[in-house]
């Protein structure tokens, strides 16, 4: 079974300490991830160091239009392509 964790990002710091995961936890991830944002950020860089199976594209926009834009869907299905090969 694939599982498909899509990030949208916003530009502004946001308050997710329940969400708290070790760096540990985010090495031990088998579940491939694409995390895709509007822009380079600071989550973005922690996450490709931190986080196993995780690929990252940046598409342009805005978190508000994120999903209307080409780039996200192109992504997406290049992504999910990747993957269900895999199987």
């Amino acid at each position: 079974m694939l599982f498909l964790v899509v990030f949208a990002l916003t530009a502004q710091a946001e308050d997710q300490s329940f969400m708290a995961i070790t760096d540990a936890e985010l090495r031990s991830n088998q579940v491939p991830t694409l995390g895709l944002f509007c822009k380079a950020s600071s989550q973005e860089k922690y996450l490709t160091k931190h986080l196993s199976n995780f690929k990252s594209a940046f598409i342009g926009g805005t978190h508000q239009d994120a999903f209307r834009r080409p780039e996200f869907i192109n992504q997406l299905a290049a992504f999910l392509s990747v993957e269900t090969a895999k199987k």
